[in-house]
């Protein structure tokens, strides 16, 4: 006697939403790194400290994240998951 067969499909919506999200959020990352080393040398540092103060930068963008995801999951749990994505994306918007 053979097991019986149990197919499951994906939910495929919310897989590509979430897709999507996590694309949205490497791109907020990815377009600071062209305008790092400019905005740097606009604010008066030399050659020497430029590449310093943009890793520095960069850094920092990523500790806040780090920092805040905490919270974020506060909200999560809170008012839903959906409420905090649609909240984080148009901050993330605003933010740019």
């Amino acid at each position: 006697m053979s097991a019986p067969s149990v197919t499951t499909t994906l939910p495929w919506l919310p897989l590509s939403c979430a897709i999507l999200v996590q694309i949205a959020e490497c791109l907020l990352l990815e377009v600071l790194f062209p305008f790092l080393a400019f905005m740097v040398e606009d604010f008066g540092y030399g050659n020497i400290e430029i590449g310093f103060y943009t890793g520095l930068l960069a850094s920092c963008f990523c500790s806040a994240q780090f920092c805040t995801s905490i919270l974020w999951g506060m909200v999560s749990d809170r008012y839903g998951r959906r409420i905090s994505i649609i909240a984080g994306l148009i901050g993330g918007m605003i933010g740019r």
